[in-house]
């Protein structure tokens, strides 16, 4: 007999809660699902929502399965029956603890083999669940079921119960945490203190035993037979009471109104009671337990508190069916759904009252702050009712939240019979609303809009539900009644954003034709191309295992380098014959791929080398003609890329070896100087500006938002972040196609912007001007407020690119500078006093320092203290000759974007000329190389 009761109870309560079960299971992939959506890092993300949710599983279950009896009137027929209560205790328990343990099992598994077969993440992850960091978070599920069982068997209703449970579980382990402190040092300990033997885990499994013992000892006395006569007409007294004053409602309406408000209340008081006081404990309590936790959790505690509220409207009629009974005396269904919203909105406004001033008061001192917005940026400081609900006051932001919250959770409680499943899906309804309305919020859309139809159109749902609930009728009719305004409105609302989301940016060009663009990649160019590809095909590596791209090493060895270098006598002259033509392309639409500019960086390394070999030859002509083609090289290997650096440090390193190597040669003469400095004028016009890169990245960006294979390959390649999470981003795209539109109005205006930047900037630089830029030049609007993820997927550097391109100007016009100073100094025998004596000269005139617009500060005596200077970390010493620029001078002074730095630029007044090492030390110096002594022969 035991054992047929312990089965059919499991059955029926299988049967009761399987819904539930599998609910809870397909919304944790649905969270899951979203997570890998929005970009996150899966792995522990996974985990973690699927411990959640199964925490939330254990308290409704274990809140239900007791309350339930009494919630249905059943409880009085197992009175009846000759079972004791620890018969049906034992079923009851072992089901809440087998489903729970079964939801673990089944949520870690899936998770797991999702995660292992790379089927969301498209990347193949050999991982266990983190146990260790899951511990806590387990603990919690037991606390759940221990918590919930204990309120299940002593109250009446499942929703109240569970409220009571989660409330009770979050003050034993604040108790907890308290003793925990008191045990251990308050240097060691915080409350993520998660070791498995810590006092606080410890602390908390004693408790839940603690409670468990309870549970026990409440299951031994659950149907007492003492108690079958009073409960007994303790549940008549209150359906008679409910019946008898419901019948004698009469039609006129506002008596009707009025007797429809009493019955409410009285059928609803007790549990209005719990919940407000529940509320007032938690609001308490978390605006005392640490001074910055009331502005962290004061509007989320709100939310859930409102959001139960909600999913207990209709809870009281919904238990035994008794909205049946309007149906019987013709009680206008809606006159039901009114009553019903204005004693609950009625207690949540005055538990509002309560709570929101101890918040403010707690949190800020004050009430004021209520009225400011709550994250202001620059422009936005005064509160607005009309704009995002981030410029609204944060008062106003809590009614609005507040609002979304009651509005799910009384649909749930419409929608659903059982109320701790109605609380569950309202807190569900009202996470993922509340998610919609800060994402609507961090992009800007405007509330109204967006955000404040999602109440009227839930309300208007059960509105439009009532009299069909009323009478009970669940046919086809009804219940698409009910999904078609839900869904309407909803794909209404979608569509409004979406066309929002497009016209907020204006359509504007990007200020240059992509075809007049694309025009340069001519036969010729593509030539050149070629001519470099096939000498890098002919390259012969060093038979030395070491990497030969180490120039320094192979330098050392001079036999071996001289057989290297003759080896690759075929590749080195079609790598200069290339370098001398004018026209070459890596890049259009889809930029040159890293590995041809890395084969083209070798054939660098082999011209480099070969000059230094002509140099230590004495072959000054033939050697400067190697380094002004390794020159050459780097402004093709740059030409149509987004990025001014591509082949800056072959540049860097030929500019380096040709002042430090080649210029203080013994056999160098002031006429070869001329000769070089003239040439190098000539290919300095040659260096793209960086306009081009801008144009370059706008081709390529264009192409990835058009989704364009070649260009996806292309990233996937270069960008290893972006490769695992490329499948998404074609997903995504192809399922907003709005958000690829508005992309392309955003990527239109910014390079728009960022192109007269750059154009002014190239003109300023080359011309010498300090002029304020045109307003165009800078004036774009806020990127934060105007921001989409789609270009956010792609790193945006373009204040880098005109950084960089500042800097390597700088670099050439100071090479200029110093190859000048040795002609003069081999010409007059020692350097001259100032750089004026330098124009006419050698130089036709003096190059301006691109950061502050002025002439570049020289020091032909040095300073009277070493001085560390920018650049690879090396010092000059004590009385030796430099050239210094202002640019470590504005390393702080840039802006976070190109137009800040470029509005910095055209303010910058002259520099003055210090000689304090400290001072200069913030620039960037470039030591003029001593005379070399004579090479041996």
């Amino acid at each position: 007999m035991i054992t047929d009761v312990f089965r059919r109870t499991l059955w029926k309560e299988y049967r009761m809660l399987r819904g539930f079960w599998i609910s809870v299971a397909l919304l944790t992939v649905a969270l899951q699902a979203l997570v890998w959506s929005v970009g996150e890092d899966p792995e522990e993300a996974f985990y973690y929502i699927a411990l959640v949710m199964v925490t939330l599983y254990a308290l409704g279950c274990a809140a239900t399965v007791f309350a339930v009896e009494r919630e249905d009137g059943t409880d009085e027929f197992l009175r009846a029956m000759p079972v004791r209560g620890t018969q049906l205790f034992l079923p009851k328990v072992t089901f809440a603890i087998g489903s729970t343990v079964a939801l673990f099992a089944t949520l870690m598994v899936l998770t797991t083999v999702v995660l292992a077969g790379g089927l969301w993440t498209n990347v193949w992850l050999i991982s266990t669940p983190p146990f260790a960091e899951m511990v806590p978070i387990g603990i919690t599920a037991v606390e759940a079921l221990a918590w919930g069982l204990f309120f299940s068997l002593r109250l009446k209703r499942p929703l109240v119960a569970a409220c009571k449970a989660a409330a009770a579980g979050l003050c034993g382990v604040a108790l907890v945490a308290r003793v925990a402190i008191w045990s251990v040092s308050a240097a060691t300990f915080t409350p993520q203190h998660y070791e498995f033997l810590s006092p606080f885990i410890l602390g908390r499994m004693l408790l839940a035993a603690i409670v468990f013992a309870v549970d026990v000892w409440l299951g031994s006395r659950w149907l007492p037979d003492g108690n079958r006569d009073g409960t007994r007409r303790e549940w008549r007294s209150r359906a008679g009471t409910g019946r008898a004053a419901t019948g004698a409602i009469p039609r006129a309406r506002i008596t009707a109104i009025s007797r429809l408000l009493w019955h409410e209340w009285r059928q609803s008081w007790r549990t209005i009671g719990v919940l407000v006081a529940i509320g007032v404990l938690l609001s308490l309590f978390t605006a005392t337990i640490h001074e910055l936790t009331p502005q962290k959790l004061a509007v989320p505690l709100a939310v859930a508190i409102v959001s139960v509220m909600g999913s207990c409207v209709f809870l009281s009629d919904q238990e035994r069916s008794q909205y049946r009974f309007f149906a019987e005396r013709a009680i206008r269904p809606r006159m039901v759904w009114l009553s019903r919203h204005a004693v609950w909105l009625s207690a949540i406004a005055a538990w509002l009252l309560l709570v929101v001033p101890v918040w403010a008061l707690y949190a800020f001192d004050t009430l004021k702050p209520l009225g400011d917005v709550p994250h202001p940026r620059p422009g936005m400081e005064t509160p607005s009712l009309t704009g995002s609900l981030l410029e609204m006051p944060q008062g106003m932001t809590l009614v609005v939240l507040v609002a979304l919250a009651y509005a799910c959770g009384q649909l749930a409680s419409m929608l659903v019979r059982r109320g701790v499943v109605a609380g569950f899906l309202g807190l569900m309804l009202t996470g993922v609303v509340c998610g919609w309305a800060a994402l609507m919020a961090a992009f800007d859309v405007n509330w109204l809009l967006s955000i404040a139809p999602i109440p009227v159109f839930l309300l208007s749902a059960t509105w439009l539900r009532a009299p069909h609930w009323i009478g009970d009728r669940n046919g086809v009719w009804p219940w698409t009644r009910v999904a078609l305004s839900l869904a309407v409105p909803a794909v209404a609302l979608a569509t409004s954003v979406a066309i929002f989301r497009v016209v907020q940016i204006p359509a504007t060009g990007p200020g240059f034709s992509p075809q007049d663009y694309a025009a340069a990649c001519t036969p010729a160019a593509r030539e050149t191309q070629q001519m470099y590809l096939r000498a890098a095909d002919l390259f012969v590596l060093d038979k030395d295992p070491s990497p030969t791209e180490d120039a320094e090493r192979t330098i050392l060895d001079w036999p071996r380098t001289i057989a290297w270098l003759d080896a690759n006598r075929e590749p080195l002259e079609l790598a200069l014959a290339a370098s001398a033509r004018k026209e070459c392309v890596f890049g259009i639409q889809v930029p040159g791929e890293r590995q041809e500019l890395y084969r083209v960086g070798a054939l660098c390394l082999l011209t480099s080398t070969d000059a230094r070999r002509l140099t230590r030859e004495g072959e000054l002509d033939a050697a400067f003609d190697r380094y002004l083609a390794v020159l050459r090289m780097s402004v093709h290997m740059r030409n149509y890329q987004f990025d001014t650096g591509y082949g800056s440090g072959w540049e860097q390193n030929a500019l380096s070896r040709l002042l430090n190597e080649w210029t203080p040669h013994p056999k160098q003469t002031p006429e070869t100087i001329h000769r070089a400095l003239a040439a190098l004028e000539a290919w300095d016009k040659t260096v793209p500006p960086p306009s081009e890169a801008i144009e370059a990245r706008y081709l390529y960006l264009s192409g990835l938002l058009s989704l364009s294979e070649s260009h996806l390959a292309v990233e996937e390649r270069a960008n290893p972040a972006f490769k695992n999470g490329a499948a998404r981003y074609v997903f995504l795209a192809k399922l907003m196609p709005w958000e690829t539109a508005r992309a392309r109005r955003v990527l239109d205006r910014e390079t728009a912007i960022e192109l007269a930047a750059a154009r002014w900037l190239y003109e300023t630089v080359h011309e010498g001007r300090r002029e304020a830029p045109p307003p165009t030049a800078y004036q774009g609007f806020d990127w934060a407020r105007y921001r989409t993820p789609w270009l956010a997927t792609f790193a945006q550097h373009k204040e880098v690119l005109l950084r960089a391109w500042i800097g390597y100007t700088a670099e050439r016009r100071a090479a200029c500078l110093l190859l000048a100073l040795e002609g003069w100094r081999l010409e007059h025998g020692e350097l001259p006093g100032t750089l004026e004596e330098l124009e006419g000269a050698y130089l036709e005139r003096l190059p301006l320092d691109p950061y502050s617009g002025q002439d570049f500060r020289y020091f032909p005596h040095g300073v009277s203290d070493k001085l560390v200077y920018r650049g690879a970390g090396g010092t000059i010493e004590a009385d030796a000759p430099f050239v210094w620029s202002a640019a470590g001078a504005v390393d702080g002074a840039y802006a976070p974007d190109a137009a800040g730095f470029i509005r910095w630029l055209a303010a910058i007044g002259n520099v003055p000329t210090h000689r304090d090492p400290e001072y200069l030390s913030h620039g960037w110096a470039f030591p003029i190389p001593p005379p070399a002594p004579p090479v041996e022969q």
